[in-house]
């Protein structure tokens, strides 16, 4: 009989696993015989094929690490929602200016894990506290350069500084983030309607973040807060996360924990188009990161009382992107008027509005608003003549008065009423203790069995390229039987998908739904 010889077990640094995973999204075709050999020519591990299959299993959570990280364990913490919450609290002391030690932080911890009900034998001990710190890569420092007043001094010396900074950086890789509340579901007769009353507004709000570089040539998709995770239209063939970055939280608010999470994955896709980026930030508690966590972003905290002077997304982009979104909303409650429907926009249907108006914001609009703040070294090129594709402000403002002349009950509204219904729409108020625990309760993973408003059934068998060439055959078919109903233009664009599912086959198709594959 044969002995068998063991295998050794081989301790695999988390830099190496994250290079592993980074080797496989450049090259994914590469076999598993293909990584071995790589990892085996840079650091002479010799690994099997179902440790690397067990590594790009958590890809998502190795790319995160950092490429210095060499320790072999990763341990998860004991107490995840504690953590979440405390760190909730400590970022928005921090962004307050407030003194916070390590006795403050075990004071607060323990206050806060009474609330989330911690058991009793929960140790917060100084080895505990030194973890949570190492986790989140928290540093106590001094903040400088907060500007004394919103003079013109502070602008000038803002933008000079500015200036200096971003010298080094390609106008490609210049970034600016903001945060916009957005009433999606406003009726335009309560526009200037009382707070209380017949004309209530309906207030369910969104957060929208957008973030473009200064050319406009890269439009990050939008993130959106919702105070729901799954609502019921959604159903069982949508996801959301296809349309925009979804994320929700029972306030419907921007968090340091969101905000850390989405720009870890920002930071993820730089390192893998290998480029080094800046990113413009307000100086508020939701943007609360260390930048100890990022590879290539580097992130730049504007100055207090000068963002509106020489933040670009508050110098008309964001007005422009919800003037393109209301004048898509008031379209959709004409054609309900038509249709004899109450004028009503769900929430499925408010993620595509504003997919959509992120997408009609022009280059040259945003170029523009870049120029207006006067914060780049070298300005960008101006747009040539018709380059603004008829978005700019101005001409949506038009097109919104055209369209309030269609809709019954809004004598009196006017487009301007309109568009500042949202401005006073709260996005990161100060939270009291009670706050950073309901947060940290719903933004964990099993929470979504806490909201009455979820459909947990298992999404459908996604539809293959034949599938959705099929159902555009059968549209082709009806398009032409009904002339009256079609133009010859959308009756080329099906003809044109019906081309293009062809040609792609069913490595594009095989993860979206046939209904989900007509609207992209």
């Amino acid at each position: 009989m044969q002995s068998t010889k063991k295998r050794t077990r081989t301790a695999i640094p988390a830099n190496v696993k994250r290079e592993i995973c980074l080797f496989h999204e450049k090259n994914p075709k590469a076999s598993r015989d293909c990584v071995i050999r790589h990892v085996f020519k840079g650091h002479r591990l010799a690994l099997g094929r179902s440790t690397i299959s067990d590594i790009l299993k958590e890809k998502e959570k190795w790319l995160f690490r950092l490429p210095t990280d060499t320790s072999t364990k990763a341990r998860t913490p004991q107490q995840q929602r504690l953590e979440d919450a405390l760190f909730l609290w400590f970022s928005e002391a921090r962004a307050r200016a407030m003194p916070v030690s390590d006795e403050i932080l075990i004071t607060k911890a323990k206050s806060v894990g009474e609330r989330l009900g911690v058991p009793e034998t929960f140790s917060y001990s100084v080895g505990w506290l030194q973890r949570f710190k190492q986790r989140r890569k928290i540093r106590f420092y001094k903040r400088h350069g907060r500007a004394e007043s919103e003079g013109d001094a502070a602008v000038t010396d803002a933008r000079r500084v500015l200036k200096t900074f971003l010298r080094g950086y390609d106008l490609n890789d210049i970034y600016s983030m903001g945060e916009s509340g957005l009433f999606f579901r406003m009726e335009p007769n309560a526009a200037l309607g009382p707070v209380s009353g017949k004309n209530k507004r309906n207030t369910q709000r969104l957060t929208v973040a957008l973030c473009v570089n200064a050319l406009g040539t890269d439009k990050r998709k939008p993130l959106v807060v919702w105070e729901c995770k799954r609502p019921h239209c959604f159903e069982r063939d949508f996801d959301p996360n296809r349309v925009c970055c979804w994320r929700w939280n029972k306030n419907a608010r921007m968090t340091a924990l969101l905000f850390e999470e989405w720009l870890q994955e920002f930071d993820r896709s730089m390192r893998v188009r290998n480029r080094h980026v800046v990113l413009l930030l307000h100086s508020t508690p939701s943007h609360e990161n260390t930048a100890e966590q990022l590879t290539n972003v580097s992130l730049r905290f504007l100055p207090p009382d000068t963002t509106s002077a020489i933040q670009p997304l508050d110098a008309g982009i964001i007005r422009n992107f919800r003037a393109l979104y209301r004048r898509q909303q008031l379209q959709h409650y004409v054609r309900c008027v038509d249709a004899g429907k109450p004028q009503d926009v769900n929430i499925k249907e408010a993620l595509y509005l504003v997919r959509d108006s992120w997408q009609q914001v022009s280059a040259a609009t945003i170029s523009n608003c870049w120029r207006h703040c006067d914060i780049l070294p070298t300005h960008p090129e101006p747009a040539g003549p018709g380059s603004e594709e008829a978005n700019t402000t101005a001409e949506v403002i038009r097109s919104i008065s055209e369209i309030l002349t269609r809709l019954p009950g809004t004598a009196g509204v006017t487009p301007d009423s309109i568009l500042r219904a949202d401005e006073d729409a709260p996005i990161s108020e100060t939270l009291a203790d009670d706050g950073f625990v309901e947060l940290a309760r719903h933004c964990a993973p099993d929470s979504a069995s806490e909201t009455l408003d979820v459909d947990d059934r298992a999404p459908p068998r996604p539809a293959t390229a034949r599938e959705a060439r099929r159902g555009l055959e059968s549209a082709l078919a009806y398009a032409e039987q009904n002339p009256d109903l079609f133009g010859i233009g959308e009756i080329d664009c099906i003809r044109g998908l019906i081309k293009k599912t062809a040609a792609v086959g069913h490595q594009h198709a095989r993860q979206t739904t046939l209904c989900e594959y007509f609207r992209q």
